[in-house]
């Protein structure tokens, strides 16, 4: 994934980690949220020692960086061992394959030489394609369904500052819409990059979260982005409130998987991410481990919600929604907020509420409607809710900079949808 345009774990556990992928029902499912560490361990670090760092990173998938089917082979092994799934990445699964006669046996070879394995999370298929592509990637992924139904191909697209040249198509709305259409993706992953070197943010990010959210739901997909994770190119070496901030918006836009952009470098764009170039913790491990801590304590929580709508408060991006007034709960609007509200089973209603601001943490007032009879947050470390205590209704409540919480609304009835308003 290169484009900026723009403690040993039983055998058993791993075993757990892999083939809960939904063999019983013949779909791939996340058994935990996914917390991918894109750009691993390369050639003489491919080692037990660097793959046990990136699981105590906290980190629930990899990505081998293995090139041959005996290095992937090794790569699998040794992520067994240590106990975190992993993508294969082979090169014989590309869009031009499908041009050459008997492509689907190329397939169901590429397919075997790693399955069964434990340690197998899926295989790698194509990054950010133009719409030239799609016809390719829809026979392949239809393929690899039919082959491997069990397994995850992942797919990813351009974000929404990618030139149209990039896409293929003449707005991104279309090349989204074009994309799912005929390649038919499991999950719909995009990435985006957005936290600049000069402190400024990308006017357009909730944009695209917005989009791809709608995209998500309108056509039952589960949606994931990569955010970044290195400095490179004009983009910021991420401080923690940064790094909190892509994840936590990013969550109350309803994303069910992040994928951090890189873990361990990819030189032409710099020498430091999560690791050095000789897979050293950097500053940012210890960051990175603290969040995918707090959203694995949450994760069994949102995989299991479908989200209803995300809202400000405060100044409106450009392409967000402010949070109407026959919302559940309403927060101060002088407060630069996002709030995403989900369903869960029984009708049971959530919101995530994330602090807008990547600098600075944020106290304020939560009211929740007089027939929410309970407010509930949720503790980060373990997932356990417990009682808000509520005065007049209200609950304080207090984030540090680009943090999130989640939070369950038990009420004595089921609300109405909220209006959208013009976010101007």
């Amino acid at each position: 994934m290169i484009c900026l345009a723009c403690a040993v774990v039983a055998f058993g556990e791993v075993r757990g980690l892999a083939e809960e992928a939904g063999r019983a029902k013949g779909t791939w499912q996340p058994r935990e949220f996914p917390l991918i560490a894109w750009g691993v361990p390369p050639g003489e670090f491919n080692n037990e020692e660097n793959w046990k760092i990136v699981k105590d990173g906290g980190f629930t998938v990899g990505l081998s960086a293995a090139t041959t089917v005996v290095e992937n082979r090794k790569t699998l092994d040794i992520c067994r061992k240590v106990g975190i799934p992993i993508f294969v990445s082979d090169g014989r699964i590309n869009p031009g394959m499908t041009a050459k006669p008997g492509w689907q046996k190329i397939m169901a070879e590429t397919i075997a030489d790693c399955r069964p394995h434990p340690a197998l999370y899926g295989l790698y298929g194509w990054d950010e394609p133009a719409s030239d592509f799609f016809a390719q990637l829809g026979a392949i992924s239809g393929e690899f369904r039919k082959q491997a139904p069990e397994y995850l191909l992942h797919l990813n697209i351009f974000p929404n500052y990618a030139e149209p040249v990039q896409l293929g198509t003449p707005t991104y709305r279309e090349h989204v819409e074009k994309y799912v259409s005929i390649v038919k993706p499991q999950i719909l992953c995009f990435d985006n990059y957005s936290v600049m070197a000069n402190g400024t943010i990308r006017p357009n990010y909730f944009e695209n979260l917005a989009m791809i959210r709608e995209c998500a739901v309108k056509n039952g997909l589960t949606a994931w982005i990569f955010i970044l994770s290195t400095k490179c190119l004009d983009l910021a070496n991420p401080s923690e409130g940064q790094m909190r901030w892509q994840a936590y918006t990013s969550l109350a836009y309803g994303m069910k998987g992040i994928l951090y952009f890189v873990y361990w470098p990819y030189a032409p764009l710099g020498k430091s991410a999560i690791v050095d170039m000789k897979g050293k913790p950097t500053r940012l491990y210890p960051i990175i481990k603290r969040l995918n801590g707090d959203i694995r304590g949450i994760g069994p929580t949102l995989l299991s919600l479908t989200s209803t709508g995300t809202y400000h408060t405060g100044q409106i991006p450009h392409g967000a929604t402010r949070l109407p007034l026959d919302a559940p709960l309403q927060l101060p609007d002088d407060k630069s907020l996002v709030a995403g509200f989900f369903e869960g089973p029984g009708k049971t209603q959530y919101v995530l509420i994330a602090n807008a601001d990547p600098n600075r943490a944020v106290d304020f007032s939560v009211a929740v409607h007089p027939e929410v009879k309970r407010f509930l947050t949720f503790n980060p470390k373990d997932g356990t809710a417990s009682p808000v205590a509520l005065q007049g209704g209200k609950a304080a409540c207090h984030l540090e900079a680009g943090d999130g919480r989640l939070f369950r609304l038990e009420t004595g009835f089921k609300y109405p949808e909220p209006k959208k308003v013009n976010a101007d």
